[in-house]
């Protein structure tokens, strides 16, 4: 029996509410199909507002490749496995483009290799990518967000470059393909630089990273994309300097902290209820503590936080003992019961880059305009 034909309205709604891992399959029902789900930016702003979220793990290795990871949290042995590597070919050399940095915003990923020279933003789900000259100077840090069109309320992708040690900043607009100087100092007051060695999180198009300003109370500094300035929020208790710090997204809604003020200290996970970035008020709550002595947790690690299991996996290096220069990229996951499981992710390397885990959201957002790869 003939399915009949559905108007083309109907058939968009339908689709706009599959998940985006799924749609993959669908384009090659029909051209119709395929043409919708791969060129209509209508579409996918639609399928962004309208379809579920997915929340992938993805791991950094030190080997600068990065992986899907799955991950089981439930019986007595959580585990967690990780899958082949994601094809990202640099055009220049044909082979696997090095990620030295990683960071997520809205489906998108920013890559960076060691020599910052130019940078990559990559769509993992559609394989898109946008290659950007970052100007030949070394030393810069890139941030990846968005803003708000005024009109059509549509997001307006844009990377923010600091030059390190230096008030400098420009802003990249993926609209007009260029960069340019932002003539003000984004963040007075803050030594901006030095701060992007720690973890750096997107959460709803801004940015957020620790700092501390001229009295050296430790904050959060968040950059707004639209107004490109940063605005400070207090964390949730006041204090110098922390042992071990880090930062996280939770399911693209809150953010998350993981503090240690000394290391004789239990470690802290807060999550935040509410962030009013134009009052810099902010509320916490305080998830979970966690005696983290017997394990090694380092400024350089991140972490992933599963709310709702009060569970938290945390990405480290582990060094070896006979050889300082070699490592094996580990995951601990650990619970309010402070059982911690061990999880070797990766063989024994050099030291490459810093692994690093985050979540994936798949998006069908395109990254070039209309007509251009």
């Amino acid at each position: 029996m003939k399915m009949p034909d559905l108007p083309e309205v109907l058939v968009e709604e339908i689709l706009c509410r599959v998940p985006a891992t799924s749609l993959k399959k669908f384009r090659s029902t029909c051209q119709g199909w395929n043409r919708t789900i791969k060129d209509d930016r209508s579409f996918a702003r639609k399928h962004s507002e309208k379809a579920s979220k997915q929340f992938l793990a993805f791991k950094l290795t030190k080997i600068c490749r990065v992986c899907p990871i799955t991950v089981n949290l439930n019986g007595r042995s959580p585990s967690v496995e990780v899958k082949p590597e994601l094809t990202l070919v640099d055009p220049r050399s044909n082979s696997q483009f090095d990620i030295y940095r990683v960071f997520h915003c809205d489906g998108l990923v920013l890559c960076n290799p060691k020599d910052s020279y130019r940078v990559v933003v990559w769509n993992p789900l559609t394989g898109e990518t946008k290659w950007i000259e970052s100007g030949g100077r070394c030393g810069l840090t890139f941030l990846l967000g968005y803003s708000r069109d005024s009109k059509s309320n549509s997001k307006i992708y844009k990377i923010m470059s600091c030059f390190l040690d230096t008030k400098e900043s420009e802003i990249y607009e993926f609209n007009s393909d260029s960069w340019r100087k932002i003539d003000h100092d984004i963040a007075p007051g803050w030594g901006l630089a030095g701060s992007f060695y720690t973890t750096v999180c997107s959460l709803k198009g801004n940015t957020y990273w620790f700092d501390r300003d001229e009295t050296k109370i430790m904050s959060l500094l968040m950059f707004d994309f639209t107004l490109e300035t940063c605005v400070s929020l207090p964390l949730p208790y006041k204090c110098n300097g922390y042992d071990t710090m880090n930062l996280s997204v939770v399911r693209e809604e809150k953010l998350s902290v993981l503090l240690q003020e000394d290391y004789r200290f239990k470690s802290e996970i807060w999550v935040t209820n509410k962030i009013d970035e134009s009052t810099s008020v902010v509320s916490w709550t305080k998830l979970l503590v966690l005696d983290l002595s017997d394990i090694h947790i380092s400024a350089f690690g991140s972490f992933l936080l599963e709310e709702e299991k009060k569970m938290v996996l945390w990405s480290e290096q582990w060094l070896d003992d006979r050889d300082e220069e070699m490592s094996k990229d580990m995951i601990y996951i650990v619970g309010e019961d402070n059982e911690v499981t061990l999880v070797d992710t990766g063989t024994d390397t050099r030291d490459v880059s810093f692994p690093a885990i985050f979540t994936y959201v798949p998006s069908l957002v395109q990254i070039n305009p209309p007509g251009t790869n």
